[in-house]
């Protein structure tokens, strides 16, 4: 953990020296840059960041893609772990700011919530409850 920060300490300043001009000189994965705004973000275009918005180019929706269209649509997605993970980030920020930081918040959050880990903890038993229903019980 200390080998990390420091090794982000002393290349962080050299950034801001801009003796550095990006991580790929190092040999750092650039596409990955946690605690960074995303590269399509332009404040003067965008205005204030919202984390639940996706600021790459506008594609077709989902819902209006056509059956021949549908392999050439999955072809333009990045299915990277970068781009996964920032999916995932944008999902919960969604939710959080219609369910979560209200002014208000009612029972539906936190019944989600129950929901998910009852769910995740039935998967994780379920090879224990399954061997449940071979047994006879008189």
């Amino acid at each position: 953990m200390l080998k990390r920060f420091l090794f982000r300490f002393r290349y962080q300043s050299l950034w801001s020296l801009g003796l550095l001009s990006s991580s790929s000189e190092l040999g750092i994965m650039s596409a990955y840059q946690p605690g960074r705004y995303p590269r399509e973000y332009n404040p003067k275009v965008h205005g204030p960041y919202m984390p639940g918005r996706y600021y790459g180019k506008p594609d077709t929706p989902f819902g209006q893609v056509k059956l021949g269209e549908l392999g050439d649509w999955f072809g333009r997605r990045n299915k990277g772990p970068s781009a996964i993970w920032a999916a995932i980030h944008r999902g919960y920020w969604r939710w959080a700011a219609k369910n979560l930081h209200v002014k208000h918040t009612g029972f539906v959050p936190y019944g989600q919530a129950i929901v998910c880990l009852s769910t995740v903890y039935f998967l994780i038993m379920y090879g224990e409850r399954k061997y449940h229903r071979h047994c006879k019980y008189h």
